[in-house]
């Protein structure tokens, strides 16, 4: 393209004036290239304020623009006497003459209309650039007044402008009529090929509509329209198999109250809200309540329907039924959950050794990790009893679950899993689970469970609660049969362990046990085999004494001196028989008798023991408590325990002395490694005093031990009392804390023989007599003082130092022999065999033994029935002439 010489021998400026960026930037390459200089403004305003800096040589403005459009533009240009000779060409795409009209009324040079050449432009500018100087010198005015379109105008202008304004209107004109013509000529042949594609169109549209009504009709998907307000438009029929809703049942209803649960409503409106204004919701899931109550899920993909002006007329809705989708996933995700639980129980029970912490926290676990909505586990004996249970995420049931399981009421499942041995799956629990303790808890719930057992032993039982939706599988019982297993062997593990150290335990008692047994039988022989001669010199002291006593006025100070010296011996006497009964070797005289009728007997001398401060509560049992022993062994148990019990109190305080009949039965049952089951009564003494540590609990019964202040005890009560218990194969059992008090329970065989008929006897108030008594003793000083004695106190005395004498005694005596007073154990015969002997041959004679041995060698020379009489080594005269008078009127 070229430009006329003489128009570019000086380069022109021309002003662009176009609020369009593109076309501003493509008028201003186009005239670059043609070398005029160019300037572009956006709207009239800033073209006004670039013209008066610099005046361009022309102004090519459009019409439309902001803020000031080309027409106001054009008209401030050509009213300014300093600017009315820029030429101004408008350029626009209106064809409305009025178009022209405002142009020559506004004092526009040209019209160029849109769209247009370059050719066409430039040579237009080159037109008016070179008639300017024309323009400027010949400068005509003229006038016209024009009525249009019903508006009356009165149009100045210079006759040049105007002309060029009407002719370059008519080009346009004439050229639009040779595009009409042209283009009236090509609508004809494109009418009647228009009409073809109609009919072809047409014939498309309806295959394409038909095959997306086969495709809506057929898909394997759910299509739903929705109008603006969310009300039902339209949904294919795979949507109303899967709801159970036909469309005309539901069609112009509200979406998201017909087929949404409560819960989900408003999310999902608030969602469709912002689907109709534009915001794309893809993915959405959401559940839809059928007609039958079921729940559905579905993945949403949606997209707004628009008319041809934009605007929203409803929503198309694309749904994926995801439910067994989502079923699978929650499934592999609940199965992976049990995994982990397995694991974290397998760590538990590397650390937990104890079996009710061990069961909570499995529950809690399998909660925590398994998706489990409840579990718990049930303990049980080794004979299926209820010992105690343990839950997690069942709360609402503790209180009532405890009560039943109290009262033995297990769940039927456990009985039915108990019977089988498997795994119980109950899915239906208002039809099998009547009565049940949970079967009000989590109802919609299925329940899994299985005994734990390992090996032979059964521990008790396992129970689950599951999202009846999970359902249950294979793999899900294998699990479940895994995880019970693990807590099983955990149990199993923490029994053995503590069987071990039970057994640890048991060993070290046996063995402490088996060195108090040797100590004490050590201190035992000691004692025995002293005794018998200990007895026969204290007798010999005591008798004499006693007898140069009598001779003597009281006021004789020798008399003091005696009286000093039997008061020794009596306390040394005393002393060998704790010693003895310690041992276990003193000699006892048993009868059956009721423990609570002996207890009452001594009260009063028991509260007279203890003084006023101290409050004697008796306590017996209803029933019978017969026991075969020594009732002076008795009061020495009780004397010993109710005085340690006074001296541990400090002020105010109680003794309780209690009796009740017991049976052991199992060995887990009993106090003692050495207990054997059966049945005993129990004797407890207890108090609130000061209590004993254990390192005293454990020195006790140890002789000589004590923990009071010297002078005050001889540290051989409770040994005595353990020594008497055990003589009686009775057990003694003590539980004590520092500033608790103490409790002593002492075991003793029952005695299921008739209780004795209690005789009773008056004695006279002498203890003389006049009978024939035969005196046989081995020990010569033993039977001079026996003489003496039973001579002073009237009788008629026989001696005899040996067993034989005294049988020949007894065979030539032509007097009446009444009584044979005898040693138990001396050389050549026993004193049994000699009494049974002599009697033989006086059949009327009575006899008294008399002994300083112990019990365990008098046993093996026959061991003195409940009707023997006996005195035992030393005794006293008075105690001599009253077991005498016993024996003469018994």
């Amino acid at each position: 393209m070229t430009v006329n010489e003489n128009v570019l021998q000086n380069k022109h400026e021309i002003l662009v004036v176009e609020d369009s960026l593109t076309q501003a930037q493509n008028l201003k390459h186009l005239l670059e290239s043609c070398q005029f200089n160019v300037t572009l403004a956006g709207d009239g305003k800033q073209a006004l304020e670039m013209i008066a800096v610099q005046a361009p040589d022309l102004v090519l403005t459009d019409i439309v623009m902001p803020v000031m459009n080309g027409y106001e533009l054009c008209r401030q240009i050509k009213d300014d006497v300093s600017t009315q000779n820029i030429p101004v060409i408008l350029l626009t795409s209106l064809t409305n003459p009025e178009d022209v009209l405002e142009g020559l009324a506004c004092g526009a040079d040209n019209f160029i209309t849109k769209p247009f050449s370059d050719e066409y432009l430039l040579s237009h500018i080159e037109q008016i650039l070179a008639n300017r100087r024309l323009i400027k010198v010949e400068r005509i005015r003229i006038g016209v007044e024009i009525i249009f379109g019903g508006k009356r105008r009165f149009i100045t202008a210079d006759q040049q402008q105007m002309l060029s304004l009407l002719l370059s209107t008519y080009e346009a004109a004439a050229q639009r009529n040779v595009e009409l013509i042209r283009t009236q000529e090509e609508l004809h042949t494109l009418n009647d090929h228009l009409e073809e594609l109609v009919e072809e169109r047409t014939n498309e549209l309806q295959s394409q509509r038909d095959f997306a009504e086969t495709l809506v009709n057929t898909a394997q998907a759910v299509i739903l329209l929705l109008d603006p307000q969310g009300k039902i438009v339209h949904f294919n029929p795979y949507f109303a198999e899967i709801s159970g809703y036909c469309l005309e049942e539901v069609q112009g209803q509200d979406w998201f109250t017909v087929f949404l649960p409560e819960v989900d409503q408003k999310r999902i409106s608030d969602l469709f809200a912002q689907a109709i204004k534009g915001v794309p919701t893809i993915g959405n899931v959401n559940s839809i309540v059928c007609k039958n109550g079921s729940i559905r899920d579905f993945e949403w993909y949606d997209k707004t329907i628009n008319d041809k002006n934009g605007l929203v007329t409803g929503l198309l809705a694309i749904g994926q039924d995801i439910t067994e989708h989502r079923k699978g996933e929650l499934k592999i995700q609940h199965l992976n959950q049990v995994l982990r639980a397995i694991r974290n129980v397998n760590q538990l029970i590397v650390r937990e050794k104890d079996s009710y912490k061990l069961i909570q926290e499995a529950c809690d676990i399998m909660v925590e990790f398994s998706g489990y909505l409840g579990a718990w586990i049930i303990l049980t004996d080794s004979a299926g009893r209820f010992v105690q249970w343990v839950q997690a995420g069942l709360k609402e049931a503790i209180v009532e679950t405890q009560e039943k399981l109290s009262r033995g009421i297990m769940p039927n499942c456990c009985q039915i899993t108990e019977v089988n041995h498997e795994i119980s799956l109950v899915s239906d629990r208002a039809k099998y689970c009547n009565g049940c303790p949970l079967a009000d808890t989590k109802s919609e719930c299925s329940c899994l469970r299985l005994q734990l057992n390992h090996g032979s032993k059964v521990f008790g039982y396992l129970g689950v609660m599951l999202e009846s939706s999970l359902g249950v599988d294979e793999e899900e019982l294998s699990l479940f049969t895994e995880m019970a297993g693990d807590v099983a062997f955990a149990l199993y593990s923490i029994d053995q362990t503590r069987e071990m150290a039970a057994g640890e335990e048991s060993r070290a008692l046996l063995e402490a046990q088996l060195r108090q047994s040797h100590k004490m039988e050590a201190i035992g022989q000691l004692a025995g085999g002293v005794a018998h001669d200990f007895n026969n010199m204290l007798q010999i002291i005591n008798s004499n004494t006693e007898a140069a006593m009598s001779t003597l006025d009281p006021s004789n100070p020798v008399y003091e001196n005696l009286k000093e010296i039997l008061g020794a011996g009596v306390r040394s006497a005393k002393l060998t028989r704790q010693l003895l009964a310690f041992a276990r070797k003193q000699t006892i005289m048993p009868q059956v008798l009721d423990l609570n009728e002996v207890v009452s007997s001594i009260l009063k001398m028991l509260k007279r023991l203890i003084g006023e401060n101290i409050d004697l509560k008796w306590q017996p049992t209803e029933e019978p408590c017969q026991v075969d022993m020594d009732p002076a062994q008795i009061d020495q148990i009780l004397a010993n325990l109710i005085v340690n019990a006074r001296d541990s109190i400090t002020g105010v305080g109680s003794i309780t002395i209690r009796t009740e009949k017991t049976d052991f039965a199992q060995a887990n049952e009993l106090t003692s490694s050495d207990m054997i089951s059966g049945k005993f009564i129990l004797l407890a003494i207890s108090d609130d005093g000061c209590g004993m540590s254990l390192e005293t609990l454990g020195r006790i019964f140890e002789p000589f031990y004590s923990t009071k202040e010297p002078g005050k005890g001889t540290g051989l009560g409770l040994a005595t009392v353990y020594g008497i218990i055990k003589q009686n194969e009775g057990y003694i059992h003590v539980d004590s804390q520092p500033q608790k008090g103490t409790t002593f329970r002492i075991y003793l065989p029952v005695c299921l023989s008739e209780k004795a008929v209690e005789e009773t006897h008056k004695f006279k108030e002498t203890a003389k007599g006049t009978e024939t008594v035969l005196v046989v003793e081995d020990e010569p000083a033993l039977l001079r003082i026996c003489k003496l004695n039973l001579e002073k106190m009237g009788y008629r005395v026989l001696i005899a130092s040996n067993p034989e004498e005294a049988l020949k005694i007894a065979e030539s005596c032509q007097d009446n022999i009444d009584l044979v007073l005898t040693d138990v154990i001396m050389p050549q015969m026993s004193g049994r065999d000699l009494y049974v002997k002599v009697k033989a041959l006086r059949p009327a004679i009575k006899c008294l033994f008399m002994s300083g041995y112990t019990a365990d060698i008098i046993a093996q020379n026959g061991i003195l029935g409940s009707n023997t009489q006996y005195l035992q080594k030393p005794f006293s005269r008075s105690e001599l002439a009253d077991k005498l008078r016993e024996v003469f009127q018994s």
